[in-house]
């Protein structure tokens, strides 16, 4: 059967090199038996030792890929990409730490040694500002060092960035003009930035000088996603795994576009070969735990959100997609747990704060529910919002005066908030005092005629001083903003009741059942009607 052999320039970070070979995907094993034999007949072939230890990597072999980048790195000390691949591996091993210890002991060395061992030691760091302390370095000891401009410029776009990463991209491609991987990237952070006219321009620009440049077709599919052709797009992604089956982020590209289309199967392989690549980004996590969900494999995707925290123990995101999880899931105790445990990782985002509360609020834990709203108010912020919520939380309390406390606050801090009057009136309401209901209910009804509460509330107040005439024109505006609220039409046939209008009353509690025939006031309201009229 005849062989069927793809191209693939082999390149770092995809770049395009004359001393990385052409390798067939079919066969890597055969590939590998060639360079062993190159590298046995010239051991010092500096070329097959990369390529080597490439096919190594790309096969899972990260012990001889090791090897192999380690003698290439003995031929060619200074080899600014041979280092990189070996570095790249060694984090994708986890050892990092031993990195870092590596190159910082090699500090301070000569001008030109320390201008590679910042880069290496930057590169060798996951930190983004520590990064950038080192690439800065290189900068101040040579201004035109296009692998320190590139590698900042790579950075502010994991940062997301793009002003600052274009600036940099600029730098290093007048500095390396002949860099198509440069161009690509340009050409990335231009679409980022939204200008997809000279995106593509600059995409084009890559592929003329180096038509199997990877990260061209890696940004022609995100061009092509953002254009909603997501079958190019998937092309695209599936053009640049071969021409670079080392670079992590296609699987993840590929495997969100899966999970965009539904093709959920698909999505898990890619995102799961991203991990296994090394790409260890929140977002392939995060993609993962949307899958899971999606296959409702709970479990797995409350795992995958907790890789994020490990990766980013700040991460709002993960905090907040676990907490939904818990909350679907009824799980109370750790959608409280979770909460508590980011306020205290974070204490100065008010968000958890204001979850809480919910939270609270929905079970009825009235106290924590306040201290949730006094640390938001710790925080220095403070609004009308805040205020009523407040209000409400001390009426449930049945802490009256601290309610209307809050809503004189509300009013201090925006006058025309007809919730809090509304509020305010309905607080009143309950403490007894109507003729302060009434006054507060028609203050919020001079500000929204539409505001159903308060002519429940007034009508409410009238009631208990036996204006009954009143309390019916107001119930039944009520009910006309509104003609699907059971409880309205048992208040307007109570109206009518205590008026003597036995009828209407029958006819609006009736209209009560109708809406909630489980309402057991409007029941009784019934059967005593009925004693009564009998």
């Amino acid at each position: 059967m005849k062989k069927i052999y793809f191209l693939i320039i082999v390149s770092f970070f995809m770049f395009s090199e004359s001393h990385f070979a052409q390798f067939r995907t079919e066969d890597f094993k055969e590939d590998i038996e060639k360079f062993k034999n190159i590298v046995d007949t010239n051991p010092n072939n500096f070329d097959a030792f990369i390529n080597l230890g490439r096919l190594y990597e790309i096969i899972g072999d990260n012990k001889n890929a090791l090897t192999a980048y380690s003698k290439a790195i003995s031929l060619k000390p200074k080899n600014i990409k041979a280092n990189f691949a070996r570095i790249d591996l060694l984090k994708k091993l986890n050892k990092e730490k031993d990195l870092v210890s590596e190159y910082n002991s090699k500090l301070p060395k000569t001008k030109e040694e320390n201008l590679l061992n910042y880069l290496f030691l930057g590169y060798a760091l996951r930190q983004y500002q520590t990064k950038i302390l080192q690439y800065n370095k290189c900068i101040e000891i040579n201004p035109d060092f296009f692998w320190a401009h590139f590698e900042l410029g790579m950075v502010l776009i994991e940062m997301e960035v793009w002003f600052k990463a274009k600036d940099e991209f600029l730098i290093a491609s007048k500095n390396n003009r002949d860099s198509d991987i440069t161009l690509a990237k340009l050409s990335y952070v231009l679409l980022k930035i939204g200008d997809i006219e000279n995106a593509k321009k600059y995409v084009d620009k890559a592929l003329n000088l180096n038509p199997s440049c990877a990260a061209a077709y890696f940004t022609l599919a995100i061009i092509a996603e953002k254009e909603g052709n997501f079958e190019v797009a998937k092309e695209n992604l599936m053009l640049t795994k071969v021409l670079d089956p080392l670079y992590s982020q296609t699987y993840y590209e590929l495997g969100a576009l899966y999970l965009k289309t539904k093709l959920l199967k698909e999505a898990e392989e890619e995102l799961l070969n991203a991990k296994k690549m090394g790409y260890t980004k929140f977002k392939v996590f995060i993609s993962l735990s949307d899958l899971y969900m999606e296959l409702n494999q709970i479990d797995k995707a409350v795992e995958e959100l907790e890789n994020v925290i490990k990766i980013d123990p700040y991460s709002q995101t993960a905090y907040f997609r676990l907490v939904k999880i818990y909350k679907k899931q009824g799980e109370i105790d750790k959608t409280i747990e979770t909460l508590v445990k980011f306020t205290k990782i974070n204490s100065e985002l008010p968000d958890p704060h204001i979850m809480l509360n919910e939270i609270y609020l929905e079970q009825k834990m009235y106290p924590e529910a306040v201290k949730e709203m006094e640390k938001i108010l710790e925080l220095g912020i403070d609004n009308v919002s805040i205020r009523n919520n407040l209000g409400y939380i001390y009426d449930e309390m049945q802490q009256y005066n601290k309610a209307i406390e809050q809503y004189k606050i509300s009013i201090n801090i925006d006058s025309t908030s007809t919730l809090t009057y509304s509020n305010m009136a309905g607080t009143y309401l309950r403490k007894g005092l109507f003729d302060q209901a009434i006054l507060f209910s028609k203050k919020a009804i001079e500000l929204d005629s539409n505001n159903l509460s308060a002519y429940n509330n007034l009508g409410t107040a009238y009631s208990n001083k036996g204006m009954f005439g009143e309390a019916i024109e107001s119930f039944e505006k009520a009910v006309n903003l509104d003609n699907l609220q059971a409880i309205l039409y048992n208040n307007l046939g109570a109206a009518y009741a205590a008026s003597g209008q036995l009828k209407d009353a029958k006819d609006a509690w009736e209209k009560a059942l109708e809406i909630d025939p489980t309402l057991e006031m409007v029941i009784n309201n019934l059967k005593i009607l009925e004693k009564t009229r009998k």
